[in-house]
């Protein structure tokens, strides 16, 4: 495998997309462990509520609330009465659809800067 030949788990492509990135946008969630084992930094999680497969929104925000408790967590959701109420279980920021662009953007990093914070 490329990480035992040396491989930075953070690298970047021309899109500036991590190798965790490509792991995460396709479901393969034992590359995802593996990358995160090798030193892969977690920022932020940001996901929608339904997701394909057994996996939720939710379920996602539960196992990095659990392993990950500093990773702040943002989920995209239309349905806004059963996201908040989930939102409750696991901490998971809601961002309500539709939404535009600078809005994810200013909600992404206000998260950051106060993961930074805390941390510091």
């Amino acid at each position: 495998m490329l990480l035992d030949l040396g491989l930075n788990p953070n690298s970047q492509n021309r899109d500036m997309r991590t190798p965790l990135m490509g792991a995460a946008h396709k479901g393969h969630n034992e590359l995802i462990e593996l990358l995160v084992e090798r030193g892969a930094m977690i920022d932020l999680v940001f996901s929608d509520v339904q997701l394909e497969g057994s996996m939720t929104g939710f379920g996602l925000a539960r196992w990095v609330t659990e392993n990950r408790p500093a990773v702040p967590v943002l989920l995209a959701s239309g349905d806004l009465g059963k996201a908040c109420a989930q939102q409750e279980l696991w901490g998971a920021e809601i961002m309500p659809k539709p939404y535009d662009f600078d809005s994810v953007v200013r909600r992404i990093h206000a998260a950051i800067e106060t993961r930074i914070r805390r941390t510091a």
